[in-house]
């Protein structure tokens, strides 16, 4: 089953990588790519949330999931599976669009909590979940067109941050409301 899933990571990449890059791609990915480092464009969004009132409860759950993501995939995950990334396999040398990643390749950090926060934002408002859900898609195929990560864990990040999300609104709101209560104190003199 696992050489089944590799020879699929390999076919999917090696086509993105002999057929998808053109001079646009290669300038736009990066910067794609850049919005999922250390979760920052969820991050920026989950503050966005925080400093509104109605959605105070909401930032404080989406701040809270990104950071839980990022422990269980930087230091369960990644370490637990210790898989190369592509640009590792290959005999030849592949010269990167972006700085090579120095972690392991299983499962992507920048999908997974791309996915954690549609699921999140999905339950807020749907619009705000079908932006994150396009953002999320196209952060995760950049991971596939950079050479840093396989197919396969791209699709795993997306699937551990649904999951995660998904728990994280069943679970996570009282905490959320908590935390949020006393913000509310402390920051915002009550409001």
């Amino acid at each position: 089953m696992l050489k089944q899933i590799q020879q699929w990571d390999n076919q999917i990449s090696g086509y993105v990588q002999a057929h998808m890059h053109t001079p646009l791609l290669d300038r736009v990915m990066p910067m794609v790519t850049h919005l999922g480092d250390l979760g920052i464009v969820w991050g920026i969004w989950g503050l966005v949330l925080f400093f509104v009132r109605k959605y105070r409860v909401d930032g404080v759950l989406l701040l809270g999931s990104i950071a839980l993501c990022a422990v269980l995939c930087n230091l369960i995950f990644k370490p637990l599976f210790s898989r190369s990334r592509p640009f590792e396999l290959t005999p030849e040398e592949e010269e990167l669009l972006i700085d090579a990643p120095t972690d392991r390749s299983f499962p992507s950090g920048h999908t997974m909590a791309s996915f954690t926060a549609v699921v999140l934002l999905w339950g807020i408002a749907p619009m705000m979940g079908a932006a994150a859900l396009l953002l999320g898609i196209v952060i995760g195929f950049s991971r596939i067109y950079l050479f840093v990560h396989h197919p396969s864990d791209v699709v795993a990040g997306a699937a551990f941050g649904a999951l995660l999300g998904k728990l994280c609104v069943s679970w996570g709101y009282p905490t959320a409301d908590f935390f949020a209560q006393i913000a509310n104190r402390i920051l915002f003199a009550g409001a």
